[in-house]
């Protein structure tokens, strides 16, 4: 449980860092740390979070994670500081998921 709750905690850390970022009139609307991608980016972590909370349960794919990590670092500059955060979030989600079962269906 407390791989869990690290992982909520970092979760909700990207997700604001995120909302701050979308609040800069100064994103582009395309590409690397994009406006878009930043949005595409909220949209998994949100799913993250319900994911581990257990209001959704996670695909046999979900359980190496979005992608998101990935794609900053091929993408994003190095040692940006809000791609560590995300990424940091996305690995959290990863270890979480890893010690939880899917319940059995009736």
């Amino acid at each position: 449980m407390e791989k869990v709750s690290k992982a909520q905690k970092l979760i909700d850390e990207a997700i604001a860092a995120i909302n701050r970022e979308l609040e800069s009139t100064s994103l582009p609307e395309a590409g690397p740390r994009s406006r878009k991608q930043l949005e595409e980016f909220l949209v998994a972590l949100m799913s993250m979070k319900k994911k581990i909370s257990g209001e959704e349960y996670h695909t046999k794919d979900e359980i190496y994670g979005y992608g998101i990590g990935q794609a900053i670092i091929d993408s994003w500059p190095d040692y940006d500081q809000l791609g560590n955060i995300i990424i940091a979030a996305e690995q959290g989600y990863v270890n979480a998921i890893h010690g939880m079962t899917k319940p059995e269906s009736k």
